[in-house]
């Protein structure tokens, strides 16, 4: 026959036996029986209440004086207010004299032009307001035509207007560069009115020119007026610069199309 458990119970049972037989007083039998198989269920006393928990202090936030960074900010898009080209310094300028018994005849030197700006009094030219200021500081110093050569235009002029006219080539719109190019022919107007329309078309043709040049180098659209998440440095560009490049070349189409990006990824 086995027995049921092992040596270590056994004998505390047989101790308890014994005792029992001979009697032992309560209190001494609960002790035994405590220290033999481990004290009972534990109360703690009436009244007793656990010690509140410790207090945990909250983090510190950090109160550093660093930037703080906004989402970005969206714009209603606003496109240069357009001006009128104010005329009147051009006008101001001294007119050379003529006899007062001499016909008028075009010029085909500067006086030419010094002749042409009366007819620019109630002229209304539109443009930017910085190619508003190149105009007149550009031919207030150098007061002859660019696109004009005798009764008619050059091949500057019909070589820009081309030009211009292929805006579409590189994503501008042709409207925006458009010029009324005068009829070639006899002065069937008399030749007041033909310098006239030679002047306005002088004008016209650069203002288009710089705001052509203008977009092809920085784009129609600047970015930094659709959203503050742009700051694209701007371009510089000397439009006085570019007149006077351009009076000096045969070569306008090709001076034209290089002011637009020339890197691969454009080209592409």
């Amino acid at each position: 026959m086995k027995f049921i458990g092992n040596k270590a119970t056994v004998m505390p049972l047989a101790v308890v036996t014994v005792l029992l037989a001979f009697g032992m007083p309560q209190a001494d039998a609960q002790g035994l029986f405590e220290r033999l198989f481990g004290g009972g269920i534990r109360r703690a006393p009436q009244g007793y209440f656990p010690p509140p928990p410790k207090y945990r202090s909250k983090p510190r936030e950090f109160a550093g004086g660093g930037s703080r960074i906004n989402s970005p900010s969206y714009y209603t898009y606003k496109a240069d207010r357009l001006v009128r080209v104010d005329f009147a310094t051009l006008m101001a300028a001294p007119q050379p004299v003529a006899p007062q018994d001499a016909a008028f005849v075009p010029s085909l030197t500067s006086d030419a032009f010094r002749e042409a700006i009366a007819g620019l009094g109630d002229y209304e030219l539109y443009a930017e307001p910085d190619i508003a200021k190149a105009l007149i500081a550009y031919y207030s110093a150098n007061p002859d035509f660019i696109w004009v050569t005798g009764i008619g235009p050059n091949g500057r002029a019909q070589d820009a207007v081309r030009v211009l006219g292929e805006a579409t080539s590189y994503g501008l719109t042709p409207a925006d560069y458009s010029v009324e190019v005068p009829a070639a022919g006899a002065l069937t107007g008399g030749a007041d009115a033909r310098l006239q329309e030679l002047v306005r078309f002088e004008m016209a043709l650069s203002a288009r020119v710089l705001r052509y040049v203008h977009d092809a180098q920085s784009g129609r659209v600047d970015p930094n007026r659709i959203t503050g998440y742009y700051d694209f440095p701007a371009k510089p560009l000397d439009m006085e610069g570019v007149l006077k490049t351009l009076v000096r070349t045969q070569q306008v189409r090709t001076y034209l199309e290089s002011r637009h990006p020339q890197n691969a990824e454009y080209q592409a």
